[in-house]
């Protein structure tokens, strides 16, 4: 999967002369499936994969905390299988109920990788 800089969208790529997929190594693609995958929902998804993001459902002083520790939690497993590393997690409040979620992480060469998600 890469991401198509014009849109900002995910789409797949394929080597010319195989036709085998293209990935790039940001990332982010498995990085946002952790975050919007609901942990432990799919009765065919692996243990443990996804977020617990979707449970956040009051806005409470500690809220923007809660979100944090979600989302380092899920980015968890792809940092135990060295996917990437440094993992930061800030989310700000933007008004009642409404947060944006600021993710940034390394890949294994060092690159930064970083993506939000408005919650």
């Amino acid at each position: 999967m890469l991401r198509n800089e014009d849109t900002k969208r995910f789409d797949f790529s394929f080597e010319t002369q195989t036709g085998n997929p293209v990935y790039d190594d940001t990332n982010e693609h498995r990085v946002l499936s952790l975050l919007v995958e609901w942990r432990d929902r799919w009765y065919a998804a692996q243990k443990g994969r996804g977020s617990l993001l979707y449970t956040v459902k009051n806005d409470r002083a500690s809220t923007t905390s809660q979100l944090e520790s979600y989302a380092r939690d899920a980015l968890k497993k792809a940092t135990d299988e060295g996917w990437i590393s440094n993992v930061t997690a800030k989310a700000t409040r933007l008004g009642l109920g409404r947060f944006v979620l600021r993710v940034s992480w390394q890949n294994p060469a060092g690159k930064p990788g970083s993506t939000s998600l408005s919650l």
